[in-house]
């Protein structure tokens, strides 16, 4: 009787690992598409920065031309 309780709470308890495991897997998916999103977002800020960088060098360039410096 009691073997067979304890097989039965055995297999409850394998499904709800089996359950937790499809969660954490999609979980996992997630996170991965999350920190892909992250990165490319830092590529762009990265070449924007570099962007604003340069025009910023080439206005004080131009503006220093202007005024005769």
């Amino acid at each position: 009787e009691y073997q067979a309780e304890v097989g039965e709470m055995s297999a409850r308890a394998q499904g709800y690992i089996g359950t937790a495991n499809a969660y954490i897997a999609s979980a996992n998916g997630y996170v991965a598409e999350a920190n892909t999103r992250i990165a490319r977002a830092n590529q762009k800020y990265t070449w924007y920065d570099a962007q604003y960088a340069k025009l910023t060098a080439e206005y004080a360039r131009g503006l220093a031309a202007i005024k005769g410096s």
